[in-house]
């Protein structure tokens, strides 16, 4: 863009007068005044040149950065995919669809770069049924080879109403009177956590 102007000088103005006059005896002179407008155009071109060249190299760089941006992107949106979709496979029915949160990049394109997974963590109908549930949402939690400090959050939880279930069943089996266990009475809690990963 800087040589613009000067180019165009040369081309309105001074090899305009040179047209103008090229019938004129002192025809020699002006071709050698031509002479130098070359090497002043071929100067500026030059110069253009270097120019140009320093702007590709600058897009080039730019380019690259543009192209690393996006691969770390897709490998982030890859890691979380891996990440949820293990919860949701070892969770079963216990769990619910991944839902994902968004980045655009530098190319216009939505990248997935956090997500989570709902599981439920209320207790089954009997203690039986509950360790057994527990197990599995521990499991589902610990799904992942890179669990987050939410993930282990909710596989405790999991633990520890597997440990009171198993209390109930024990305590089911030195009962000797017919009363209804306490347990019972706290199976319509329902419970939900989130297993997640962000950003």
């Amino acid at each position: 863009m800087a040589v613009s102007p000067v180019g165009g000088y040369q081309g309105s103005s001074y090899n305009g007068k040179m047209l103008s006059v090229g019938d004129k005896p002192d025809g020699n002179a002006n071709r050698k005044r031509g002479g130098a407008a070359n090497t002043v155009d071929s100067t500026s071109s030059e110069s253009g040149g270097t120019s140009g060249s320093i702007s590709r190299t600058a897009r080039a760089v730019n380019d690259q950065k543009i192209q690393q941006e996006i691969q770390q992107l897709k490998h982030r949106e890859q890691q979380v995919r891996t990440h949820e979709q293990a919860h949701q496979s070892v969770g079963g029915r216990y769990a619910g669809a991944p839902t994902y949160q968004y980045t655009k990049g530098p190319d216009g394109k939505s990248y997935i770069t956090g997500g989570e997974v709902s599981i439920d963590v209320s207790k089954a109908k009997t203690p039986e049924d509950t360790v057994k549930k527990m197990e599995q949402v521990r499991a589902a939690a610990l799904a992942p080879s890179d669990p987050s400090p939410q993930d282990q959050s909710v596989a405790q939880k999991a633990s520890q109403i597997e440990v009171q279930a198993d209390q109930e069943i024990a305590q089911q089996k030195f009962s000797d009177s017919g009363i209804k266990s306490a347990y019972s009475a706290n199976t319509e809690t329902t419970a939900q956590s989130l297993i997640s990963i962000y950003a």
